[in-house]
């Protein structure tokens, strides 16, 4: 069935592709790539090692022909190395060996306010994202459908059969997620307020999990000063077992001097939270470090700073200082102090760099070094 399903995609790409290029003219295709070039040196309590890593994408996508178009990416990741992964994420599978995959084949429709797109594909929500640190993202074999008939309101609903990329289990193929079947979710976003955003989320898995996401982003600016404030609620059920998790943010930036300052809180009442498919929403998320490793009712605490450099007349550069806590009053000495450096050189160069210094009396204290450098063409 999975290889039917893959060459009925394959055989409507190249239709669509064909009728697009042949009978409109004026909306022709898009190609587009990149290359990253990816480096990670890794010391924990198991030793210590580095990985080098040259890959990127392809991705091409058809014209519009009647309403629809399809589109196809291959990503690949290719080098070699040992960084000691049991804590961070490896740059290749889990047996540290190269792999490609044929990441997004889907096809997509678009009638009035409505959209839908169905086949392997990108996702960015609560609980379903891409969570792009590493060399592949995330990506789905789904079927999802957004709307915007309703003013400020964006609606988005859809099913999602599998995962493959950096983040899964076995990121160099797409296993299915609750056996046949599969995740469903449904969320809204709502921005008809001013410098207010809304939005609530739910999943559903039968026999599996039943997770409801709420949160509220307050922006205000002023001519010299940009102020954020952010709640967060969660509530996740695995089979009668569940939390309820809470979060705020408040943020503030100085635009003369580039200067901002942010301090951000979670709290799982229950069992440890859980990221589910990607990253996680959590307000005090950071690499390598998440609200769900801090277990059963847990809680993080993280306060950071940020400079961007163009006030000082470096455009393009941003450097952050994080620092989180995590279950203070029972692990006073675990941290994580993260520095993290962004340089976009151009719209097509940009470079990044992560470092974390991991202070860990129960599992070991372990340091992670990440560069990317990325060429989008």
């Amino acid at each position: 069935m999975k290889n039917t399903v893959l060459k009925l995609s394959l055989l409507a790409f190249m239709t669509i592709a064909a009728n697009a290029n042949e009978n409109n003219i004026s909306n022709q295709g898009e190609f587009e790539g990149n290359i990253r070039l990816g480096y990670q040196y890794s010391d924990t309590i198991f030793g210590h090692g580095d990985e080098a890593a040259v890959g990127g994408y392809i991705k091409y996508e058809t014209g519009s022909w009647n309403g629809l178009s399809t589109g196809a990416s291959l990503y690949t990741t290719q080098g070699n190395g040992n960084s000691k992964a049991e804590y961070f994420i490896t740059f290749f599978d889990p047996e540290t060996n190269n792999y490609t995959l044929l990441s997004e084949l889907y096809i997509k429709g678009v009638y009035s306010n409505t959209q839908f797109t169905i086949g392997r594909q990108s996702l960015e929500t609560p609980f379903a994202d891409s969570d792009d640190i590493g060399m592949i993202p995330n990506f789905f074999e789904a079927l999802t459908i957004t709307n915007k008939d309703i003013q400020d309101t964006v609606i988005t609903a859809g099913y999602i059969r599998s995962m493959a990329g950096g983040g899964a289990d076995e990121p160099n193929q797409f296993n299915r997620l609750n056996g046949d079947d599969g995740i469903y979710m449904i969320g809204a976003a709502y921005e008809g307020i001013e410098d207010l955003t809304l939005q609530g989320w739910y999943y559903h898995g039968e026999d599996l999990l039943d997770v409801t996401y709420l949160d509220a982003i307050y922006t205000y600016k002023t001519d010299r000063f940009e102020y954020g404030s952010g709640i967060q609620y969660a509530y996740q059920n695995f089979e009668d077992i569940n939390n309820n998790i809470y979060g705020v943010i408040l943020s503030i930036s100085d635009k003369p001097s580039g200067l901002g300052a942010m301090i951000a809180y979670n709290k799982a009442d229950g069992i440890g939270a859980d990221n589910l498919f990607g990253g996680g929403p959590f307000f005090t998320n950071v690499e390598h470090d998440t609200l769900a490793e801090a277990g059963n009712y847990g809680e993080t605490l993280k306060i950071g700073t940020n400079l961007d450099m163009s006030s000082l007349g470096i455009d393009g550069m941003n450097l952050t200082l994080e620092h989180l806590w995590r279950n203070r009053k029972m692990d006073p000495n675990y941290r994580n102090l993260g520095f993290i450096a962004e340089y976009e050189y151009s719209q097509t160069v940009s470079f990044r760099l992560f470092y974390n210094d991991i202070k860990d009396q129960l599992d070991g204290n372990r340091q992670n070094l990440r560069v990317f450098a990325d060429y989008k063409f």
